[in-house]
């Protein structure tokens, strides 16, 4: 299954993750609306264009700035757990009473 992130961050959102789908698709929506926070992070040799269009596609390797977007979009924190390594939180929104997802 290769919509794993947005199956995890779908899951932890609604209790499923069959919405997986509309969530790439709002990322992306979100990452084009708020260009300018997401193009200098995309590697030099690829346009900006290129990278949304890959993203958008289903399937398509998610990276850090698409947890960035998802967090944003959403209004949400995110806590990445990783073995052996620190817990990464990834800060939607300033609001003290946010909901935190956590994935792995």
């Amino acid at each position: 299954v290769r919509n794993c992130l947005f199956r995890a961050l779908g899951d932890q959102l609604e209790g499923h993750s069959r919405n997986h789908l509309k969530h790439r698709q709002d990322t992306v929506a979100y990452m084009i609306q708020q260009r300018p926070d997401f193009e200098p992070f995309v590697e030099d040799d690829v346009p900006f264009e290129k990278h949304i269009a890959n993203l958008a596609q289903p399937g398509t390797f998610a990276g850090n700035d698409a947890i960035v977007a998802f967090a944003r979009n959403n209004q949400v924190n995110i806590v990445i757990h990783q073995q052996n390594a620190p817990l990464w939180q990834i800060h939607g929104t300033d609001k003290s009473n946010a909901r935190e997802l956590h994935i792995a």
